[in-house]
């Protein structure tokens, strides 16, 4: 086994063991997760991340596999695609003579490894394959430990006092590991081994194999995590839950659209996306929610499960419909400044852990954003539009009116029409818009600005939300509310436009601080205004040209804050103000270079003319639309397609044949498509396939699309000429700006 030696706080490990690792291999399973070496162990040196959590309380903090006492040789591992099973592959160095047993060259021995995260316990399998000539013994040995440590502890906070390790029980196949924690909640970690182990004590198990050439030896460990007051989970061998898994899997990818392109590495990206989400998708009491990220943020967050919601609502509706009820279903209903909650107040986030029920942390249910709850508005209509459940609607219709009441009322201290933010926890986050590191407000001078914040994009949700409202309240027969929201709307639009409009940066200022002072930083939240319609159009291209410029855009992604502004506080080392996000680093925290600029870009490559008969904003979403937000209506754009009738190519503007940025046409000749395609990766997809605008001569790529038994085969041709003999159904895009990957 390596050698670790402790020397006061700090820990050190012999060279001949050292770890090289750079990255963690993670699954997730519900609420538990698990992070691993590339061997499938655990080996936590102070401080150490590694381990098995469950509920954000580490069970499993070590466990080593060891084979005469030395680690194997490192083959190859990798996560397989549903995020819940890791496959390592490991072989025996040399090893020495012992007694019974001549030295044993160097792979002669093959060790698989496999492990498996279902309900609550973690499954592993170990395959000892003989490739020798001669009959052999090794003793394979397994070390482990439980330090019950919370998620925020292994973070880096410290605790004054923890709860108590109580002893351990050995029986002679498991090993139980007690915890009675500060919540007075006992908790265990119950390790059994398959078969019984041929020595066996309080934290190690050891197997004396006796291998014959060309034989298997196979073992099971199990590790469960037990929660008074939680079902225990259910003992079934490793094959049962691995049937249960894939079953699992198959039945939720059973029910969604599929997306499958001419370029095997793009099918590649949106199968690992496919299988991202699914892992991080909870089920829960009020029905799937995706958590945030493994491994610091595998739990609800409001934001970002609705975001999510949103971006998948083309492909499953039933993603939004049990994030508007958990969020429902946890709406504040009375105030708690140690939670930062007032009531109508969305959630921001919930923990389980120990320190979270002690309240050491305030994150038991934090309601410290000030976004979720406009964005719960703005979900809510378009899961309406998209699905047309009008009963999921009334039930949830007195959290909307909450909602409402707590934009106007608590979101709107000071009365002057705009929704700020002030922390009023004692240790609730300062920042609580979606950039929420502690310094990521500042005014051009670098100084942070002070509370209550109210930041540009946060006035954009409140208008879209209150639209949003509008539209729920006319299905519902209450025409006067409908019209009074549209009417708010509209005058919190105006009163945007003179007050955050900032001719010093050529863009909106990221917020306005407590004197009513604007920060005038040049950064990627102007172009949420975009998303959301609130930004005039004079204003929007402006904003767009900014963001596609050399200070932001960086050839892959957009900048949060323009490289060279003044005041700049990359030099602090920040979370966020000088990074470029290509992608969402978590569900919800979208790039504005594919969500946010994409119903822009369309008005800004839309003909003169065809911009002049649009009745509003062109950034206004069609009344038919679904997906991320999707909000008023828009005007008919210019475009090219292929009529199967009359087998001829046409440039046409027409109101039937709407498009903006990245959607596709509802009806092309009969052919019903999905509502909208507005996935936050769609333009790269676009960029995969080939699509490509105005190319002389044109370019045809084929693109497959499934939605439940239906299939639709779209060939798209770009540019005027002689059109394919296959029947087309689709038609490229007028984005000039996008080019062939």
């Amino acid at each position: 086994m390596p050698q670790k030696i402790q020397i006061g706080e700090k820990w050190y490990v012999a060279a001949t063991a050292a770890n090289t690792e750079e990255q963690p291999q993670v699954l997730k399973n519900d609420q538990t997760f698990g992070m691993f070496d590339r061997f499938g162990d655990i080996q936590v040196l102070m401080p150490g991340k590694e381990g098995l959590y469950h509920n954000d309380t580490r069970f499993l903090s070590h466990q080593e596999l060891t084979i005469d006492g030395v680690r194997p040789l490192h083959l190859g591992s990798s996560v397989e695609e549903s995020n819940s099973l890791l496959v390592i592959d490991l072989m025996n160095p040399d090893l020495p003579e012992r007694s019974g047993r001549g030295p044993l060259l160097k792979g002669t021995l093959h060790i698989f490894r496999a492990k498996l995260l279902w309900q609550g316990t973690c499954h592993e399998h170990i395959r000892v394959t003989h490739h020798g000539s001669e009959r052999t013994t090794v003793r394979l040995e397994f070390t482990f430990d439980g330090d019950f440590v919370d998620l925020f502890e292994v973070r880096g906070m410290k605790r004054e006092k923890r709860g108590e390790r109580l002893p351990p029980e050995v029986g002679a196949t498991e090993v139980v590991m007690p915890y009675m924690g500060l919540d007075r909640r006992a908790r265990r970690t119950r390790v059994r081994f398959e078969p019984t182990p041929s020595a066996i004590d309080a934290g190690r198990a050891s197997f004396e194999l006796q291998l014959d050439p060309g034989t298997e030896h196979h073992l099971y460990c199990t590790v469960s995590c037990e929660t008074d007051g939680e079902p225990v989970p259910d003992r079934m061998s490793y094959e049962a839950a691995l049937r249960e898994n894939n079953a699992a899997r198959r039945t939720w990818l059973g029910g969604h659209c599929t997306v499958v392109t001419s370029n095997p590495l793009v099918n590649l990206w949106l199968d690992r996306s496919v299988s991202d989400l699914s892992m991080l998708t909870t089920m829960l009491p009020t029905g799937p929610y995706p958590y945030a990220g493994v491994p610091w943020y595998s739990t609800t967050f409001g934001r970002d499960g609705i975001i999510t919601a949103l971006e998948f609502l083309w492909v499953d509706h039933s993603l939004a419909r049990g994030v508007l009820t958990f969020l429902a279903d946890t709406q504040a209903t009375e105030v708690d400044r140690q939670n930062d909650a007032e009531p109508g107040k969305i959630l921001h986030e919930a923990r389980h852990s120990e320190m979270a029920l002690t309240r050491e942390i305030p994150f038991g249910r934090y309601y410290g954003s000030v976004d979720s709850t406009p964005l719960f508005l703005v979900l809510a209509a378009a899961y309406l539009r998209r699905t047309g459940d009008m009963a999921l609607i009334r039930k949830i219709w007195p959290n909307i009116q909450a909602a409402l009441r707590w934009v106007d009322q608590w979101g709107d201290t000071d009365g002057d029409g705009f929704v700020e933010y002030a922390r009023r926890s004692d240790e609730g986050l300062v920042q609580q818009g979606w950039k929420d590191s502690h310094d990521s407000i500042f005014h051009s001078d670098g100084t942070l600005a002070q509370a209550p914040i109210a930041l540009c994009e946060v006035q954009g949700y409140v208008y879209e939300g209150k639209q949003a409202v509008a539209e729920i309240a006319r299905r519902m027969g209450d025409a006067n509310l409908a019209q009074e929201l549209e009417q708010q709307a509209r005058q919190l639009r105006e009163r945007f436009q003179a007050a955050f409009w900032c001719e010093e940066i050529g863009s909106y200022a990221i917020a306005l601080d407590g004197q009513k002072r604007q920060c005038k930083v040049p950064s990627s939240n102007a172009g949420h205004t975009l998303w959301s319609g609130i930004a005039s159009p004079e204003h929007a291209q402006r904003i767009i040209d900014g963001l596609m410029g050399h200070r932001f855009f960086s050839g892959w992604g957009i900048r949060t804050i323009a490289s060279g502004s003044a005041g700049s506080r990359a030099d602090r080392a920040p979370a966020r103000p000088s990074t470029r996000w290509p992608a969402p680093p978590k569900p919800g925290r979208q790039p504005l270079c594919s969500a946010c600029c994409k119903r822009a870009w369309a008005w800004s490559c839309m003909p003169s003319r065809a911009r002049s008969c649009c009745s509003g904003h062109a950034c206004r979403a069609s009344s038919t639309g679904s997906g991320s937000a999707a909000s008023a209506r828009r005007g008919p754009a210019q475009t090219c397609f292929y009529s199967a009738t009359s087998g001829t190519w046409a440039s046409k503007s027409c109101a039937r044949m709407r498009m903006c940025g990245s959607r596709l046409l509802r009806r092309v000749d009969g052919g019903v498509m999905p509502d909208s395609i507005r996935h936050p990766s769609w333009r790269a997809l676009r960029q995969a396939v080939g699509a490509r605008c105005g190319a002389a001569g044109g370019t045809r790529q084929r693109l497959i699309l499934w939605r439940s038994s239906l299939r639709y085969d779209f060939a798209k041709r770009i540019g005027l000429g002689t059109a394919p003999q296959n029947s087309l159904r689709a038609f490229g895009s007028s984005l000039r700006h996008l080019r062939r990957a």
